[in-house]
C-alpha cells in the first residue's frame, strides 16, 4: 500500500508539472521547438494519470470496506457460535421452555445483520429471526422455545460456515 502512495504522489507531481507547462506556454504548438511537448500529448499523458490515481482509489476504498465487512462478520460470528451454545444449553434443561423477550433481543441484534452481510446469498431465504414477543401480551416471554431457537441458531451457524468458506478462507485443503 505504501508504494502506492508514493506512485500516486508521483503521478500528482507529474500532473502538476503539466499543468505548469500549459500555465507557462511552454508547448510545442506555440514555441514550435522539437522536445517539448504537444497539447495531446500532455492531455493523454494527464488522463492516464488521473485514471491511474482514481482506479488505485477506487482499489483502496473497496478493500478497506471489504475488510471492515469482515471484521464484522468475524464478530457476528463468534456472537452467533456464543449464543447458540447457550440456547443449545438451555435446550437441553427446557426445550419447551420460552425465550424471554430480553433473550430474543439480545439474539435478534446479532441475527439481523448477520443475515444483511449474508443477502445476496441464497441461504438467506432460509434464515429467520427470533420471533419478538407480542408487546400486548401480559408476558415477556416470544412463542419460540428454546429448542425453536436452537434450531434457528444453527440455521445461522450453518449459512455462516458456507460464506466463510466461500469469500474468506483462501487455504485450499487438498488431501491424496
Amino acid at each position: 500500500m505504501l508504494v502506492d502512495k508514493e506512485y500516486i504522489n508521483l503521478k500528482v507531481q507529474e500532473i502538476k508539472n503539466d499543468f505548469n507547462l500549459l500555465r507557462n506556454n511552454h508547448i510545442h504548438e506555440l514555441e514550435k521547438v522539437p522536445g517539448i511537448p504537444k497539447c495531446s500529448t500532455l492531455a493523454n499523458r494527464m488522463e492516464e494519470n488521473l485514471d491511474y490515481i482514481v482506479s488505485t482509489y477506487e482499489e483502496m476504498i473497496s478493500t478497506q470496506a471489504i475488510s471492515a465487512e469482515r471484521e464484522q462478520f468475524d464478530l457476528l460470528s463468534g456472537l452467533l457460535t456464543r449464543l447458540a451454545s447457550e440456547i443449545a444449553d438451555l435446550s437441553k434443561k427446557q426445550p419447551d421452555g420460552l425465550v424471554n423477550a430480553f433473550k430474543v433481543g439480545q439474539i435478534n441484534r446479532v441475527l439481523r445483520p448477520l443475515k444483511e452481510i449474508m443477502k445476496s446469498e441464497p441461504s438467506t431465504e432460509f434464515l429467520d429471526l427470533v420471533t419478538e414477543p407480542d408487546p400486548e401480551a401480559k408476558t415477556d416471554k416470544s412463542r419460540n422455545t428454546y429448542s425453536d431457537t436452537a434450531l434457528i441458531l444453527s440455521q445461522f451457524r450453518e449459512a455462516c460456515g458456507e460464506y466463510r468458506s466461500k469469500y474468506y478462507d483462501t487455504t485450499w485443503n487438498i488431501h491424496l
